[in-house]
């Protein structure tokens, strides 16, 4: 093989790849889609790049984008578009009408709640409600409440999506918990009572963050609230950061709500809460981000939103946020950071604890009594693949 065939063999390989297609999409909702379509078009790649936009929940906003700059798509490609938005939309009307008894229900018994991410922005930034998907709806509560939300919850015929680690770390430690609604599919809700995952937060966020200005919405007839404007930007921000910063349809959220809001949005509001809240790290990388990936439609803002340097971040505000993507994979890590980030010996004493004697029902679900052998079996395993994992 010659060295110009196989520079070109390596660029094609390069240019079908997730993370040029992924590019490729950004600039597409960024500035003008035409030239990048038409590469695609010429390199037969337009199917999969647009099956890719709709595997990254960015089929609608793109869709959006191409409609407005009149781009026109080969019928197969435009197939798969429509479809895309056509089932989104009833998606996402199906889970509005699960969502709506749950919402009365918690609203009749007295119980705040405030929706956050994509059931809110479905309601407020987003037109239709074929643009953005959502795999799940986000509730927070206030921690005093938990309980109550639960039985709620569970007379509604809901289940946890899962057993717990141990019945003590939501809500003290953990910041939400997952519950499935009995319809058919199942509605995931994550009901949270504090809105970051860090536990390192838990000390720097206070209780009434997200609730000082809640906004009254609509979600399938039926009034809920949201945080504020400045609250829910930093929301968004610190969130994507707590992800990676590598979902692009959150990434896009941030920009969408900005030119939504543009002109009501406090950006001394948002930089005087972000540094009361410790939060100026996680935002300063999600400006930056952002403004890579969207470098026109953002750059209006992104010197705004850019917290000042005053307060330089501390090693548990960095070490927090980027361990957090990868709390998953790396359960020894997660556990670790966690103890070097909670206030006080009683605190971690009491989280290690509840790692190491897990309940009984988390490590053999479903089992009525079980002998202490069982127990130290299923117990090793875990640890042998918390090892194995770090």
């Amino acid at each position: 093989m010659t060295r110009s065939l196989r520079h070109r063999w390596n660029d094609a390989i390069r240019e079908r790849s997730p993370e040029s297609l992924q590019h490729g999409l950004a600039r597409c909702l960024d500035s003008d889609p035409a030239p990048v379509v038409e590469r695609w078009c010429a390199s037969g790649l337009i199917e999969r790049a647009l099956c890719e936009a709709c595997e990254l929940s960015v089929g609608g906003p793109l869709d959006e984008a191409l409609r407005a700059r009149s781009v026109r798509l080969p019928a197969s490609a435009r197939i798969i578009l429509n479809e895309h938005r056509r089932h989104l939309g009833a998606s996402n009307r199906r889970r509005s009408a699960c969502l709506r008894p749950i919402l009365r229900a918690l609203h009749e018994a007295d119980v705040p709640t405030l929706l956050l991410k994509g059931a809110a922005l479905n309601a407020t930034v987003y037109a239709d409600d074929d643009l953005r998907g959502m795999s799940d709806v986000d509730l927070l509560i206030r921690q005093e409440d938990s309980g109550r939300a639960d039985r709620i919850l569970n007379s509604l015929g809901c289940r946890r999506e899962s057993e717990p680690l141990h019945e003590g770390l939501f809500p003290r430690f953990y910041y939400e918990r997952p519950y499935l609604t009995s319809d058919r599919p199942a509605l995931r809700l994550d009901l949270h009572v504090r809105p970051f995952r860090p536990v390192h937060y838990r000390r720097t966020v206070p209780p009434e963050a997200m609730w000082l200005a809640p906004r009254r919405i609509i979600v399938a007839d039926e009034p809920a609230w949201t945080p504020s404007i400045e609250e829910t930007l930093i929301h968004l921000c610190v969130h994507a950061a707590g992800h990676g910063l590598s979902q692009l349809r959150w990434l896009h959220d941030v920009v969408r709500f900005c030119e939504h809001y543009a002109g009501r949005i406090d950006f001394g509001r948002v930089s005087r809460l972000s540094s009361t809240w410790r939060l100026t790290y996680p935002m300063s990388l999600a400006v930056r981000r952002i403004e890579e990936v969207f470098p026109k439609r953002f750059a209006a803002f992104a010197g705004l939103l850019q917290p000042a340097p005053a307060l330089r971040p501390s090693l548990k505000d960095r070490i927090a946020i980027h361990q957090a993507p990868h709390d998953a994979v790396r359960p020894l890590r997660h556990v670790l950071v966690d103890l070097l980030c909670l206030p006080g010996v009683r605190d971690r004493a009491a989280y290690l604890r509840m790692h190491v004697f897990p309940g009984r029902e988390h490590l053999q679900p479903g089992a009525a009594g079980p002998g202490a052998l069982g127990w130290i079996r299923a117990q090793s395993r875990r640890l042998l693949r918390a090892l194995a994992r770090g």
